[in-house]
């Protein structure tokens, strides 16, 4: 039984409906019966009822009785997303109305997917085409075996595509690009396995087609389906004399030989299993039962699989696949599997190449090349793959069918003859045509941001949204919806230390322990929202009643199966609910269960989302949800702003940077191996350049004389061993000579005058050091690593050389020390002396990692060696701090660090460390340097701009450094600060460091001078949120206050005090400076414990402290749900702590004066810091929003300095070596626009959409009280549960709002849809937060100085009335109401205003910087204010104003005041169809944005040809 097609269109029908509310942010609609038997009634007028019914028993839409006993329906799509909107960070014990909220704002999409249109049947496609397909005998028979027989039917693109692959061109390439599931992979099978059976002979046996993959389970799964192909044909084949085709790969996972220990040895262990040993790369083709290698098998050389499942017991013996590396060498498969990386280490492999076709008849060399999912080869690992690929080309020496698979990509062509070195006019592009794709089931997508005002980690909101998510998917056991929705979630994340967190928080969200089992004195947190004994209507209405989940047949209190699937696991949990995932599984894992996939932050590429996101819906005609969780910092903001590139990805057109010069210098060196190989091969007949160039005791010795004798002769610069390799790299490189030569003789790590140098010096002295130090006795060496301070030891991993080796502990009793790498940027700030790290600790949940510390000293030195047993002096580096400070020291780069594991009674994971960064940054080369448009209004402000770039032989060579690491270790016992110091061997102080090349730009800004600054007179909501903000800086950085009150403290003491003299200050009738003083003077202690615990009653303060650093790599943890009020005393105990320490009342008495009157020049030196800051991070979200949207923008940073004229330097930098191409193309785009650089760092600096939303609210609020059209609107709008009712009410409520001065975008109906018009809202809920925000800015009118929504909180208990109308509002929410429930639901009911929003809409992640405050609405107001003319519109003659104006500046500002905007817009349509004379020509002008605030609007006119 399934869904009937007229069922599905009524549920497409309801969902449509239910999207239009949605997409403005109301998720409480429903539909009545009569709506939905009317929608019924369109597809069957003989029987709706039935189709209803049979939706709602597939629990595709959902029945219930409303309070007033009608019958209501909502499709499980939109209760999904009304809960996931609704999320808040539920913990037992804790009263669920204050949990803080998850989710601030969030859009929908709804689709139809599209699929090719299969009805080419195969006998009317070979009459067609009967010359091509019937060119034998055989290839007849062959195609009647693979089509005809199996009675298949093929979409147009795939005849296309094999008709275009059996044509026989040679070198010729075609790529074939469709959707997830359109079945691109059969459009290269077909063809492949015809020419195959046509080249096979009984006794001969070498690889006919390669496929190459990017990802280990990509090639898992495709061979999978060639085996199931290629069996089709095995009758045929052994009918004509010939035998069956083999398959084979080669791969981590594939045992070298036929014995035990090689099967213990593979990447992936085969697990033994009763007299046995299970396959861990393939399934039983028949019943995807495990295949297991019987012991008795292997002990007679046989290779052959057998099924475990008794019932089945299929065998698949050597004849049909090939199991081990040296039967592979003796009898090549027809059909190798591979990946990029085994083909680029293996090339130089004297027995393993030729398997490759490297060094065999010309006959016996494939014909085809596979590449899947190509549309992955992105940025410098595209590069990478690229050269790989050319290498393989020219070492085989003869032409090649490509074919390559993609996901719909712009320029495919261009992309792909890039990718395989073939000629742009020999590849041909294969798609489906629009009019060839049919639509079939529902594609679903939402996007999450979270709450950044309640400051609870991303982390947190990714875990609620998964245990929801899986909740309503169907169960394992009972799949209702008929495969429309799956059984299984993904979750992906882009960093292994997050995934390992989640995974582990994930866990424990389900009430299991470390090691992974239940633990049976917890529930999950899921039921916390099964049907509680009282309050359940408004448990319901908040979304806190999952009694959806229930329909489904979810029992709440069950737990779900979490698994985890990185380049550290072996494979995926069998029967899992949740998968959390990296990159490892966003290519080639085909399970039908999955129906849905979540992203956990903003995607690196559209590429890898795109993949991602096809993992769920792998059935024709299911409905897949995606969500993506994103904060609201860097590159998460951006995504959510251009929400639209989410919900239809696209793949541009991608450049791969094939001559990056690290890439190449790379390449180049793999390319020497190949180079020696090829040259031993005269000689030898076995052995591997990666063993006997890594290591002293190599298992190919017998190639080391050779390779002594090339080395020798090219260190002697014997002119025909060296044109010998200078021609094998340009050919095999595809580079002009004036590149090779540079690469041979040029720094950095010249192949001739460093490289074979190194080389030799190593395998001469068998790696032992001329001059051993201590324990050090050997030179750097890994095996099968050669070369590690030149070549990465993955083809993949970040262009940071060397990468530094790790040294890990055995996980258990029964494993061994083990290594991993880490480039040095990751390894200096993850692994710092102190900080716990999970990033390695896959084996177990609990597992952690740590350089320890002791656990007494509050100050540590440790020796560089024993922090990195392997190290390199870089010199003397100079570089300026965060503070600005200089400061020169003797700086070490680390090569190997040796790590311990955490004891759990010793520090805990969240334990963290912070280096101390010192930068410098050295440009080189000659620059392009962007002009600063003479009339714009940063003329007067930009004084240079320059791109230091590699393509135009230009660099930046930056140093960075860090002298000391902060260490906050996290005890059961309470938290300790330590200052971790490092030494030289003669035990003077020292730094580790490391020095990059990288492309980068600088903005120099002729900013006031601070003694200037200091005496401008900031307007009254500017002045009143600098004045807090100056003394919250001073608080922060005071170094009067003890070093061991760490940030986190600090802003709490901060705030804990303003909360208090507010208080204060409002009842004893004083200023708020008077009122601290008086405080801090009195009972400080007694005052801070009653506020902290008030405040502390807002939100999670664990889940704020792991929140501060929320675009880093690493994420910490959400509380556990085990100690929760464990963790909230120890800050608490830390805070009471610090304020009974007199120096640290002494510290906040000192600086109380600067509340009341700042001292001058240091409010003027923090102004100019702060507008500084601003721009730097103004001009970095520039960039973001202006590069290429696959460009990888992660890897740009924003630095600081000052130099010596007084100028404030903005310097953009990579952090990839060589460059990754995003600053180029911004410098290509800048300079042949530079207004484009401009207008980008305008648009960073407006008024943010959170901004105008908060403004919008107030404004409603005063309407909806004051105004009784709006009030009865907004009544009637909230009563309304019917979608279509509802939509003609809401688009008469926001016109109205139009004509009073409102407009309503998008973020502010969201807002308005979540905060005010939703259920259990009315008037008196009106009523009372009009009447807070008109006290809140009342009072900071009367004190002035801004207040933040906490404090506000805090203050308003003690307003007249409120305490009174809350309580009668809140009747039977709680049990008793103390000032603590006061403050939740108050925190609850309002949102962040001003400064508060301000601060996080410029803010991004930089490792080597302290994130500051930033304040656009300063720079808005001191910097750029009177630089643009201003015309009042609506007064007399203002277009002859403006025209003149504009004739002059070329950049005018038409404003209005708020409620005028129809004047306004009426302005702006005049101004754009009259045309400004200029001299003899005349110029129409453009909008360049609209900009509002409290008290006007403005529009920003120019003359684009002017400027």
């Amino acid at each position: 039984m399934s869904i009937s097609k007229q069922a599905e269109a009524l549920l497409d029908h309801i969902e449509a409906i239910e999207f239009r509310s949605l997409s403005w942010g109301f998720a409480d609609g429903s539909m009545s019966m009569d709506e939905g038997v009317r929608l019924a009634q369109e597809i069957a007028s003989d029987a709706p009822g039935e189709l209803i019914e049979e939706l709602v028993a597939a629990r595709l839409i959902f029945e219930w009785d409303n309070a007033a006993g009608e019958t209501r329906y909502r499709s499980r799509f939109a209760e999904t997303i009304r809960l996931l909107s609704r999320l808040r960070q539920l913990f037992p014990g804790r009263p669920w109305f204050g949990a803080p909220r998850l989710v601030s704002d969030f859009r929908v999409d709804i689709r139809r997917r599209r699929y090719p249109r299969r009805d080419r049947e195969g006998a009317e496609i070979f009459s067609e085409h009967e010359t091509v397909l019937g060119e034998s005998p055989l290839r007849r028979r062959l195609w009647h075996a693979l089509v005809g027989e199996a009675q298949l039917k093929l979409a147009a693109f795939q005849e296309r595509a094999t008709l275009r692959l059996l044509s026989r061109d040679p070198d010729a390439a075609t790529i074939v690009t469709a959707g997830t599931g359109s079945g691109k992979t059969l459009s290269f099978y077909l063809p492949a396995l015809m020419r195959i059976g046509e080249l096979i002979q009984a006794n001969q046996y070498w690889v006919k087609a390669i496929a190459i993959y990017p990802r280990i389970e990509l090639l898992k799964d495709q061979l999978s389906e060639a085996f199931f192909r290629a069996r089709l044909l095995d009758a045929t084949l052994v009918g004509d004399g010939r035998r069956p085709i083999t398959v084979g790969a080669l791969f981590g996972s594939t045992p070298k030989r036929a014995d035990k220990q090689s099967l213990q040895n593979a990447k992936w262990k085969w697990v033994p299993r009763s007299n046995s040993y299970v396959c861990p790369w393939f399934k039983c083709p028949h019943c995807n039962g495990d295949l297991t290698w019987q012991e008795d098998d292997i002990a007679q050389q046989v290779e052959r699989l057998i099924c475990a499942n008794v019932q089945c017991r299929q065998s698949i013996d050597s004849n049909r696949l090939v199991l081990t590396r040296n039967r592979l060498v003796s009898h090549p498969p027809d059909i190798l599997f591979t990946t990029t990386e085994m083909l680029n280490q293996r090339m130089s492999d004297l027995a393993m190449r030729k398997v490759f076709g490297i060094g065999v008849l010309n006959q016996q060399k494939p014909v085809f090349a596979l590449l899947d999912e190509v549309h992955t080869y992105v940025g410098t690992s595209g590069a990478q793959a690229a050269l790989v690929l050319r290498r393989w080309r020219h070492l085989i020496g003869v032409p090649v069918t490509w074919c390559g698979l993609s996901a719909t990509l712009q320029e495919s062509v261009r992309f792909f003859a890039d990718l395989t070195g073939v000629a742009k006019d020999n590849v041909v592009e294969v798609t489906p045509a629009f009019n060839e794709l049919v639509e079939e089931g529902a594609d679903y997508q939402a996007i999450l941001r979270g709450d950044p005002t309640l400051q609870a980690s991303v982390l947190s909101t990714t875990i609620q949204a998964a245990i929801l998510t899986a909740r309503m998917m169907d169960t394992q056991v009972n799949g209702r919806s008929f495969n429309r929705f799956g059984k299984r979630v993904f979750v992906f994340t882009d960093d292994l230390d997050v995934t390992n967190r989640l995974f582990d928080n994930l866990r424990d969200a389900e009430a299991y322990n470390i090691f992974g089992n239940p633990d049976n004195g917890r529930f999950p947190l899921a039921a916390l929202r099964a049907r509680p004994r009282e309050d359940d209507s408004r448990r319901e209405a908040e979304g806190q009643r999952w009694w959806a989940a229930e329909r489904i047949g979810r029992n709440l209190a069950d737990r779900l199966r979490v698994g985890r699937t990185t380049s550290q696991d072996a494979g995926v949990l069998a029967n899992a609910d949740v998968i959390v995932a990296t990159a490892s599984l966003e290519v080639g894992y085909n399970d039908e269960q999955v129906g849905a996939v979540i992203q956990h932050k903003a995607p690196r590429n559209m590429a890898s989302f795109l993949q991602r996101k096809g993992r769920a819906g792998r059935i024709r005609g299911m409905r897949p949800l995606t969500v993506t969780v994103l904060s609201e910092y860097g590159r998460d903001r951006v995504a959510f702003q251009a929400y639209e590139y989410l919900f239809e990805p696209v793949v541009e057109a991608q450049h791969l940077p094939v001559l990056n010069q690290y890439v190449l210098r790379i390449q180049a060196v793999f390319s020497f191996f190949d180079w020696l190989a090829c040259e031993a091969s005269q000689s030898c007949l076995k052995g591997w350049m990666w063993d006997v160039l890594s290591q002293p005791e190599s298992f190919s010795g017998q190639l080391e004389p050779m390779v002594l004798k090339r080395l020798t002769s090219l260190l002697r610069g014997e002119q025909s061993v060296v044109t010998s390799l200078t021609q094998h790299l340009r050919r095999s490189l595809g580079l002009q000579l004036e590149v090779v030569d540079s690469i041979l003789w040029n720094p950095p790590r010249a192949l001739l005058l460093e490289v074979v140098p190194t080389l030799t010096r190593r395998l001469v002295r068998n790696w032992q050091l001329a001059a051993p130090t201590g324990d050090v006795k050997f030179d750097l060496w890994k095996s099968f690593h050669p070369l590690p301070d030149f070549i990465p030891q993955n083809l993949f991993s970040d262009l940071s050389l060397p990468e530094v080796q790790i040294v890990l502990p055995p996980a258990t009793v029964n494993d061994k020390e083990k290594y991993d790498s880490l480039p040095i940027v990751q390894t200096l700030q993850q692994l710092a002396p102190g900080r716990v790290t999970r990033r390695f600790a896959h084996e177990r949940g609990g597992l952690c990692h740590w350089f320890p510390l002791n656990l007494e000293d509050d100050l540590q030195v440790i020796p560089i060696d024993k922090y990195a047993r392997l190290n390199e002096a870089l010199g003397i580096f100079t570089g300026t701090g965060d503070d600005g400070s200089s400061l020169t020291m003797q700086v070490y780069r680390p090569w190997e660090i040796c790590l311990a594991k955490t004891l759990s009674n010793e520090v805990l994971p969240t334990s963290n460390a912070f280096p101390r960064w010192y930068s410098h940054f050295m440009p080189q080369g000659t620059p392009v340097v962007v002009p600063v448009p003479p009339r714009s209004a940063w003329f007067d402000l930009v004084s240079d701009v320059r791109f230091h770039l590699h393509r135009f032989r230009g660099s930046v060579t930056v140093r960075r450094f860090s002298p000391l690491v902060r260490a906050n270790l996290r005890r059961k016992s309470g938290d300790k600060i330590v200052q971790v110091e490092y030494a030289d061997p003669q035990g003077k102080p020292a730094a580790l460091g490391f020095e990059v090349e990288v492309d980068g730009f600088f903005m120099d800004f002729k900013l006031p001078s601070p003694e200037t600054l200091a005496k401008e007179t900031l307007p009254g909501d500017l002045s009143a949120s600098s004045r807090l903000a100056y003394h919250r800086y001073c608080v922060l950085s005071d170094k009067a206050l003890p070093a061991e009150i760490d940030t986190l403290q600090r802003e709490w003491l901060h705030q804990i005090l303003i909360s208090a003299a507010l208080a204060k200050a409002q009842m004893d009738g004083m200023s708020v400076g008077q009122a601290a003083k008086s405080i801090l003077e009195g009972d400080p202690a007694k005052t801070f414990a009653t506020v902290l615990y008030s405040l502390f009653a807002l939100q999670d303060v664990e889940a704020e402290s792991l929140a501060a650093d929320e675009d880093s790599e690493s994420e910490e943890e959400e509380g556990s749900t085990q100690n929760v009020s464990r963790k909230v005393s120890r800050l608490e105990e830390r805070l009471l702590n610090s304020i009974g320490r007199p120096e640290v009342i002494q510290s906040l008495l000192a600086l109380v004066p600067e509340l009341d009157t700042p001292t001058s020049s240091n409010f003027g030196a923090w102004l100019f810091r702060t507008l500084h800051e601003t721009l730097a991070e103004a001009v970095l979200q520039a960039c973001i929003n202006s590069a290429p949207r696959h460009a990888a923008t992660e890897g740009i940073v924003a630095d600081l300095e000052v130099v010596e004229s007084g100028l404030a330097r903005v310097w953009i930098t990579e952090t990839t070596l060589g460059g990754a191409g995003v600053i180029q193309a911004f410098a290509g785009a800048f300079a042949e626009e530079p207004r484009g650089l401009f207008r980008a760092i305008e648009a960073a600096l407006a008024p943010t959409d959170l901004e105008l939303a908060s403004l919008g609210l107030k404004q409603f609020l005063i309407l909806t009280c004051d105004n009784a059209s709006i009030a009865d609107l907004t009544h009637r709008l909230r009563s309304m549960q019917s979608h279509q009712a509802r939509e003609v009410i809401q688009s008469e409520l926001y016109q109205a709002l139009g004509h009073n001065g409102i407009d309503v975008g998008h973020a502010l109906s969201v807002s308005l849809n979540a905060r005010i018009l939703r259920p259990g809202m009315g008037a008196d809920w009106d009523r009372l937060l009009r009447d807070l925000l008109l006290s809140w800015e009342k009072l900071e009118a009367k004190h002035q100085v801004s207040i933040g929504l906490r404090e506000f909180c805090y203050v308003a208990l003690d307003l007249p009335g409120v305490r009174d109308r809350l309580r009668q509002m809140l009747q039977g929410t709680y049990a008793t109401l103390g000032d603590a429930e006061f403050i939740q639901v108050l925190g609850g009911l309002l949102w962040p205003r001003g400064i508060e929003i301000r601060q996080r809409a410029l803010q991004s992640y930089n490792p080597f910087r302290t994130r500051r405050l930033t304040d656009p609405a300063l720079v808005r107001c001191l910097l750029l204010a009177n630089s643009i003319p201003t015309v009042v519109v609506g007064v007399d003659d203002w277009q002859s104003s403006f025209a003149a104006l504009m004739t002059e500046y070329a950049t005018v500002q038409l404003q209005c005041a708020v409620g005028d905007e129809h004047t306004l817009r009426q302005a702006i349509v005049e101004a754009l169809s009259t045309p400004i004379d200029v001299g003899y020509l005349q110029f129409f002008p453009v909008v360049e944005r609209i900009e509002r605030s409290d008290a006007e609007t403005r529009a920003t006119l120019s003359l684009r040809e002017h400027v």
